[in-house]
């Protein structure tokens, strides 16, 4: 909960609380159904968190400004769900996958 509220705060700071809320949702679901590395400690989940909003938030941007290909984009996307489904779930003593 303490993660959702500082990606909540960072999303209003940024001026990004559509892609934030996005995010949260998308983020949520995943981890809840397919499972995840969990972090030692909370400062180490609430970093990594935080990395994963910023690369998420800011690849769109970051794609465009680089002037990517479209065809680039949808390559590595679809990698990107490979990736996801091809080692998922992953369970976690901590945390049973659904």
């Amino acid at each position: 909960l303490f993660q959702l509220v500082v990606i909540l705060i960072l999303g209003a700071i940024t001026n990004k609380m559509s892609e934030t809320i996005v995010f949260i949702l998308m983020f949520v679901f995943l981890r809840r159904f397919l499972g995840g590395y969990h972090a030692n400690t909370k400062i180490r989940c609430l970093m990594l968190d935080i990395v994963i909003w910023v690369v998420t938030t800011n690849a769109y941007t970051v794609c465009n400004s680089l002037k990517i290909n479209n065809y680039v984009v949808l390559i590595i996307i679809s990698f990107s769900v490979f990736v996801t489904f091809r080692f998922a779930p992953v369970e976690n003593m901590n945390q049973r996958v659904i």
